[in-house]
């Protein structure tokens, strides 16, 4: 398992997990880790792309600070990239 802490803040941003058996019927993959990438990013976080990389915020409630990923890449199924 791994995953990804900001180094700044100390707060876990994504993991990965291994990939989950589907049920039977079910022909579509569910993918918890993908080569080269740090996980998916946890649910809850407000995630913003900017052309520089990705911004995170909603960290933790009431806490206004926010998280730079200069270059930072998201794909469509939530993954994080880092350069």
């Amino acid at each position: 398992m791994r995953g990804y802490i900001d180094a700044d803040t100390e707060i876990l941003i994504s993991t990965e997990v291994p990939n989950p058996p589907m049920p039977a019927g079910y022909e579509d993959d569910q993918h918890g880790q993908r080569a080269g990438c740090l996980g998916r990013l946890l649910p809850g976080l407000v995630i913003e792309t900017t052309p520089d990389g990705v911004r995170l915020s909603g960290l933790l409630p009431d806490d206004g600070r926010s998280i730079s990923l200069p270059g930072a890449k998201m794909d469509e199924q939530g993954f994080l990239t880092l350069p």
